[in-house]
């Protein structure tokens, strides 16, 4: 029974394996899209030679008939004329009936031939179509005239010029019938011509299609031979990777009889495994669970769920280190349904263990004498420590077993921890170790995952770089000091070039228009020389404060103890407004500003009205983005000052002061508030005085600070 059973699965496996073309190949012999070439070719010759054939007969008795009505509307046309030339001029009772008749007789092979054209494939456009439009036309026309004259006439005598009248038109419309006579005759011949190579043209096409069919079942047969090649090849090729293939390749039956066995495995050939038992080829001794039980359990497994399923094994050799895992595959579906079974030798890893567990007892003595300290966790619980990690955190090793490793860890550096574990990262990171006693350290984690006892652990190295980070950070401050030295003292010499650039082209510009104005020596001398210590009045705020912000209302003050000495008494000008930062770029034009006002009222206030006051006010307006200064310079009468809820002097002005009435002072404070400011100025001519109101824009001042002293 086994043997009959044995040759029945060699007969499936060798019939199976030996056709190289799949059956249902020879089916699509004539499924190619060349196919569809020839049915097109066919229809096309079809529809000619029907077309030219069973067709013919109807086109040809229409172009006869339309050769017919062409003769039938010349023979009318002709007996109307040679009607009309039978009576004499001025014979009396010409009957015009019967020339109506022969006209309208005429009209109807007309219209038989325009149809009939047509139905023969006439274009409208064509010289046939005209002539026959206007002759259609002209016909219409001269019996509608016709007709006109026999209701009208009453005596029936027509005159001489009626009659050759009728004789004209009776003439132009034969000529015209000739004409359409030779017309129609050409165009009967070109469709009779047309006919017969639509007919040969079929003839051709069909014998093209029938070439075609032959050529394709030609080709169809010659691709059909090159694809059973191509998969012959195809499955010389699979077969050779097959029983080459470092794992043996089995196929099963579904009660686990072996059909098929790619190269020697399990201890057994190709011949004897062939419709025997997998599990016969088990050791019967193995210290695992039963073989063959296990065996039968993955192949009902695989059968069953449709799942893969492995199972590792002894095969019946003398050597007890032999063994073998076992995959069984998915269950391929067909007439006779396999299961392909992957057998791969795995001494080598059992080897490879049992070396692994000698080396156990040499990474424990190593791992002591390292330095650094090794933790050894599966999931974060600590499987193994060495004594310099116990050293380092001051736990005993009993302590460490067993403890969660994120206890010895501060809490911010958690997610670091987790993540990285996450990630299986091999990357060196650096976070704070937690001592038992509380305190903290500085340690680099190094770590890699592997597996120990059938575990998915991870080794993790422990190195205290607390020495190392102080020098670093030695280092770090070192260079941040000196990178500071180097940077403030490039900053310091690239604005203080800025600076004394801008303060050189000012001064010549001051130079330039103060000499133009001034009247005599003496004059330029005072007139600069309070320009120059307004400048320097603004440069030595901004030396004080290295170079930052600038205090207004202090420079303000400076400035009046600068230029008003002791001629004039303390509340003579009057100062008022909030605490304001000038950028530095902005105080000496600012600067220039309150200096030229100053000079301006005592040259002009003071020294005419002794009892002269001014007072210089200033508020902030600030919306989302900007921050403007809002400067009020105010001359009034000593006694008279009138001061509004804001600080500000409620008398509305009078009038701007003309443009033409501006002098020197009050152009060069238009300039600056214009030009350095971004801002503007108004002056106006209030009952007390001189008003000036001056708007520009705040900038930021700038915090960095240009000098940076080193200790």
């Amino acid at each position: 029974m086994n043997n009959e059973l044995t040759e029945k699965t060699r007969f499936k496996k060798e019939n199976s394996g030996s056709s190289a073309v799949p059956p249902e190949g020879k089916s699509r012999l004539y499924t190619e899209p060349s196919l569809l070439i020839i049915t097109i070719l066919g229809i096309v010759s079809f529809a000619l030679l029907f077309y030219s054939g069973e067709g013919w007969h109807s086109r040809s008795l229409l172009l006869s008939s339309l050769t017919s009505d062409t003769n039938a509307l010349r023979d009318r046309l002709f007996e109307a004329s040679a009607f009309s030339n039978r009576f004499p001029p001025n014979h009396p009772g010409v009957p015009l009936r019967p020339l109506i008749r022969k006209l309208s007789d005429a009209r109807i092979h007309l219209v038989d031939i325009v149809d009939k054209s047509r139905q023969c494939g006439l274009k409208e456009d064509s010289a046939l179509a005209r002539t026959s439009r206007d002759l259609l036309h002209n016909i219409n026309e001269f019996t509608a005239n016709l007709k006109k004259m026999n209701q009208s006439s009453q005596s029936l005598v027509f005159t001489d010029s009626e009659r050759l009248m009728i004789i004209a038109t009776l003439g132009k419309l034969l000529t015209s019938t000739n004409d359409l006579h030779k017309e129609t005759a050409v165009f009967v011949n070109n469709q009779t011509v047309r006919q017969q190579i639509m007919h040969r043209a079929g003839l051709f096409v069909w014998l093209i299609a029938l070439l075609a069919a032959l050529g394709v079942i030609h080709f169809s047969e010659r691709k059909r031979r090159q694809q059973q090649n191509r998969l012959a090849a195809e499955e010389r090729k699979w077969r050779s990777a097959i029983e080459n293939s470092p794992d043996a390749i089995a196929l099963v039956d579904l009660s686990g009889r072996v059909v098929y066995l790619s190269h020697p495995a399990l201890g057994l050939t190709p011949a004897d495994a062939v419709g025997r038992f997998l599990w016969d080829a088990c050791r019967k001794d193995s210290d695992n669970p039963p073989c063959e039980a296990n065996l039968r359990q993955a192949l009902t497994r695989a059968r069953d769920t449709g799942e893969p399923a492995s199972v590792e094994v002894q095969p019946t050799t003398s050597d007890e280190e032999d063994w073998c895992l076992v995959r069984f595959g998915v269950v391929i579906d067909g007439d006779f349904p396999l299961i392909p079974v992957i057998c791969t030798k795995t001494t080598q890893q059992h080897q490879a263990a049992r070396a692994l567990q000698e080396s156990e007892f040499r990474f424990r003595r190593l791992s002591e004498a390292a330095f650094e300290g090794v933790i050894i966790h599966e999931n974060g619980i600590t499987i193994d420590v060495n004594d310099a990690l116990c050293k380092m955190l001051g736990y005993t090793r009993e302590e460490l077993i067993g403890i969660d490793a994120h206890k010895l860890v501060v809490s911010d550096d958690h997610e670091t921890i987790d993540r990285m574990i996450g990630e299986r990262s091999e990357q060196p990171y650096d976070i704070r170790a937690l001592r038992k006693d509380g305190t903290t350290f500085p340690v680099e984690l190094r770590a890699r995952h592997t597996r120990l006892d059938g575990k998915d652990v991870r080794i993790v190295a422990v190195h205290d770089i607390s020495r190392r980070l102080a020098a670093e950070n030695s280092l770090r401050a070192s260079e941040e000091k000196f990178r500071k030295l180097a940077t403030s003292r490039k900053l310091l010499i690239d604005e203080l070039n800025h600076r004394v650039k801008n303060n050189l082209s000012g001064l010549l510009s001051l130079v330039s228009l103060v000499g133009s104005n001034a009247r005599s020596v003496d004059d330029f001398a005072e007139r600069i020389t309070g320009k120059l210590r307004a400048m320097a009045v603004a440069h030595q705020l901004m030396a004080g404060r290295d170079w930052e912000d600038v205090d207004f209302e202090n420079m303000v003050r400076r400035l009046l103890d600068q230029l008003l000495h002791d001629e004039l008494s303390s509340c003579s000008v009057k100062v008022q407004g909030p605490r304001v930062s000038l950028a530095p770029r902005q105080a000496s034009p600012m600067a220039m500003i309150i200096q030229e006002l100053i000079t301006n009222w005592r040259k002009h206030g003071v020294d005419s009205s002794p009892a002269s006051c001014a007072r210089l006010s200033w508020s902030i307006k600030s919306d989302q983005k900007d921050r403007i200064l809002r400067l009020v310079w105010q001359e009034y009468e000593s006694g008279k000052e009138i001061v509004d809820s804001n600080g500000e002097q409620n008398t509305a002005p009078d009038a701007e002061l003309p443009r033409e009435e501006w002098g020197m002072g009050l152009n060069l404070i238009d300039g600056f508030a214009r030009f350095e400011l971004a801002g503007g100025v108004r002056y106006l001519k209030t009952p007390d005085g001189f008003r000036c109101e001056l708007e520009c824009l705040l900038e930021t001042p700038d915090a960095q600070t240009l000098v940076t002293h080193a200790s």
